[in-house]
């Protein structure tokens, strides 16, 4: 059963400055595309294909895919460097690797061991320095060094850390932990946990560049998203559908959520919620089925979907 929206978060009304939010291309990749990450020059696109074990590689100016990468076992999350250079691969698969890539061919440069059975989410230090590796079995994040592309660290967080993010400057990563109901703030100079965040089954975050740097987190069975200021959750914000993989734009003004499920059928929208009334801008933006994930461009121009039943990847014109 699809519940109602709440009355107080939902806006249709459009804005004089808002975003076009016009799907301007759909582009058809592998087999069950999920996780997306964007160069950042916003020149190429990357989407990992789970059911076929590949990356394809996607040319942002003529929306065309001009590679298919084989991404390993079971391919999970998808981070890129910050120079553009080599791309990091989670494989879910027990005795879990993460592989790296060379992201302009795809040949394989290493695959990275001793990062626990499941690894899923990971991400890369602004800096480009470290690459942080959660484990879905041990509640472990593995730490890579990308110069020695080697484990150099392993911090105990919980019991099942499923996604890491970290705050703009790099200075703390937030580890969404389900089986704990928490996020886990790490102190990424002492690689200690400071803090922990009580929120329920939350498998996603992302951070807003801007303002008081709000963290936004998925509650997954709730089918929610909490807004955290100053470690601490000041807002939920109730959602009528299935939200999945979101991302926040650069300037720090809106949050992209796409709807994986709508009530027991295929999902296939994507909603725009400003970050400061909280609120659903304009009308659902139409993709494919099942959206898993929205990337931003660094440009601020586009938005990447990842369609998971479709195949395909929906390019959303983000401009105002």
């Amino acid at each position: 059963m699809v519940r109602a929206a709440a009355q107080e978060v939902v806006d249709r009304a459009t804005t004089a400055n808002a975003p076009k939010n016009k799907v301007v291309a759909t582009i058809t990749v592998g087999s069950g595309p999920n996780v997306i990450v964007v160069s950042p020059n916003s020149d190429f696109v990357y989407v990992v294909n789970q059911n076929d074990n590949t990356i394809s590689a996607i040319d942002a100016s003529n929306r065309a895919v001009v590679g298919s990468y084989s991404a390993g076992s079971n391919p999970a999350g998808l981070a890129i460097t910050p120079d553009g250079k080599e791309l990091y691969v989670t494989n879910f698969i027990t005795n879990g690797t993460v592989t790296i890539l060379n992201a302009a061919t795809g040949a394989l440069i290493k695959t990275v061991t001793g990062v626990g059975n499941h690894p899923k989410l990971l991400a890369i230090s602004p800096d480009g320095k470290q690459a942080y590796v959660p484990d879905q079995d041990s509640g472990t994040v593995s730490v890579i060094d990308t110069a020695t592309q080697a484990v150099t660290s392993s911090i105990s967080i919980g019991t099942s850390a499923i996604s890491v993010v970290f705050s703009p400057k790099g200075k703390a990563a937030y580890v969404c932990d389900s089986t704990d109901n928490a996020v886990f703030v790490i102190d990424t100079t002492t690689l200690k946990v400071v803090d922990k965040i009580s929120t329920t089954d939350p498998l996603w975050c992302a951070v807003n560049p801007k303002g008081k740097r709000d963290v936004y987190v998925r509650n997954y069975s709730a089918e929610t998203i909490s807004v955290v200021q100053n470690k601490k959750v000041i807002k939920i914000i109730q959602e009528p559908q299935y939200p999945e993989k979101f991302a926040v734009t650069k300037n720090g003004k809106y949050l992209y959520v796409p709807f994986f499920m709508n009530g027991s059928a295929p999902g296939d929208t994507v909603v725009m919620i400003s970050t400061t009334s909280y609120k659903t801008i304009g009308e659902p933006i139409t993709v494919g089925n099942e959206p898993s994930c929205v990337t931003i461009a660094a440009d601020q121009k586009y938005a990447y979907v990842s369609n998971q039943e479709d195949g395909t990847v929906s390019v959303i014109d983000i401009q105002q």
